[in-house]
């Protein structure tokens, strides 16, 4: 199972793996039943060099670092969560 990740909500299962939607967005998919989380926002890639001395990231999104942690939330996120209201 991956660190800090609640089992799947469907199966119970602790096989959780990483998962990439047109290696654009990070989610997680149970390895037993299938289940995913949503995907994160567009992640950035970064390309190996840039002969032109451009900016190295490609495109626009958010970093890798922020779409695995969106995953998580999504991953952990259960109906009868209470929402924390900040007053």
């Amino acid at each position: 199972m991956t660190e800090g990740l609640k089992p799947c909500p469907f199966c119970g299962s602790n096989d959780i793996t990483d998962a990439h939607y047109e290696q654009l967005h990070y989610g997680y998919e149970c390895d037993d039943c299938g289940a995913q989380s949503g995907w994160s926002d567009k992640y950035r890639t970064i390309e190996e060099e840039c002969n032109d001395g451009s900016d190295p990231w490609f495109g626009e999104g958010i970093t890798l670092e922020q779409a695995k942690m969106q995953a998580v939330e999504k991953w952990n996120r259960r109906a009868n969560d209470k929402e924390v209201k900040n007053d």
